[in-house]
């Protein structure tokens, strides 16, 4: 039997919001007692840039299910390598979870529209079953507002000073527009 494993995760989190939980589990194949699996976990930017609209997937945020004894270590640009070991007595059934994390986004005041980022599940030695990849798209919550400014009373016959439309409470990001 091969080692087969899978990654679920959610589709969309709001903005400013920790994710539902992304698992890694069994696919195809159980665990026996005492048996290791080993795979690596990354987040990475997609149109969210990672440390600034949402948390890098780190090692002390991953938590082992029950029986699972997870050995980590952190690789290059962040990958994290794991060995999840089933420790209980009796063999895992496929399906059965090895660990979960959550991904936390930012809250800002910017119009920034949608944007996404992925976690990759990868292993050399057990076969990943589609996806590998989740992408999780983080839904602005951050509204378009803008106010209009200007002179109060003018004399008849004088021109007013400046009117002006501004932004209010938001920032607007690059490539977005207020109409």
């Amino acid at each position: 039997d091969l080692q087969g494993i899978r990654l679920d995760g959610p589709g969309s989190v709001a903005e400013g919001a920790a994710t539902s939980n992304y698992t890694v589990s069994l696919s195809g194949v159980g665990l026996g007692a005492g048996q290791s699996v080993t795979f690596t976990l990354d987040s990475a930017s997609g149109t969210a840039t990672e440390g600034t609209d949402f948390s890098a997937l780190l090692a002390g945020g991953l938590t082992a299910a029950a029986g699972i004894v997870l050995t980590t270590s952190t690789g290059a640009g962040g990958v994290i390598n794991v060995t999840a070991t089933n420790t209980t007595a009796a063999d895992l059934a496929t399906g059965a979870a090895l660990l979960s994390f959550t991904i936390a986004t930012t809250q800002d005041s910017v119009v920034e529209g949608p944007e996404t980022f992925t976690v990759t599940l990868a292993s050399a030695t057990a076969t990943v079953v589609n996806p590998p990849t989740i992408t999780t798209n983080i839904t602005d919550d951050d509204l378009r507002a803008i106010t209009l400014s200007g002179p109060g009373p003018v004399v008849e016959g004088n021109a007013t000073g400046p009117y002006t439309v501004s932004l209010s409470g938001v920032g607007l990001g690059a490539g977005q527009s207020v109409t």
